[in-house]
């Protein structure tokens, strides 16, 4: 993810929690329905979310010089495969 500050950084990372809410949304609706069948991607979906929310918090508190840390290794591979199962 590529920001030109802080602020920017944190204003995509919301924009991908607004997002990642509203798939969670269509989801429920799916799986509730009967229209899809694996509720694992649901469980998912909500850990991204979480991590999602704990990236914004982490790069609210950092200085400027720490705030591409946040997103740790293990978090953007979790998004990938999420982006993959979908593909």
């Amino acid at each position: 993810m590529y920001a030109h500050g802080k602020a920017d950084f944190i204003a995509k990372l919301q924009i991908a929690l607004k997002e990642c809410s509203e798939s969670e949304y269509w989801l429920e609706l799916l799986i509730e329905n009967g229209y899809y069948e694996d509720s694992a991607i649901l469980k998912q979906c909500t850990e991204v979310k979480r991590l999602l929310i704990v990236s914004i918090n982490t790069a609210k508190k950092k200085p400027v010089y720490k705030y591409l840390l946040c997103c740790d290794v293990s978090a953007r591979r979790k998004l990938r495969l999420l982006a993959a199962h979908f593909l």
